[in-house]
């Protein structure tokens, strides 16, 4: 019993090594994911606009 009259557990966990490199590759490879679709996202969004100011200037040049 500790001092203050209250119980001290203390717990000791056991996992296998691969388990946790498995998780943690899984996640990098989540994040990594996440960043190319937002640079993908990204690229989309410059091309609309570049396509948009095409069709601007295309439209001005009609006549």
């Amino acid at each position: 019993m500790a001092e203050n009259g209250k119980y001290e557990v203390y717990a000791i966990a056991v996992m296998d090594p691969q388990i946790i490199k498995n998780a943690f590759e899984a996640e990098l490879s989540a994040r990594q994911a996440n960043i190319e679709r937002a640079r993908a996202m990204a690229g989309y969004q410059e091309l609309e606009k570049a396509t948009a100011a095409l069709e601007a200037y295309k439209a001005s040049q009609v006549r």
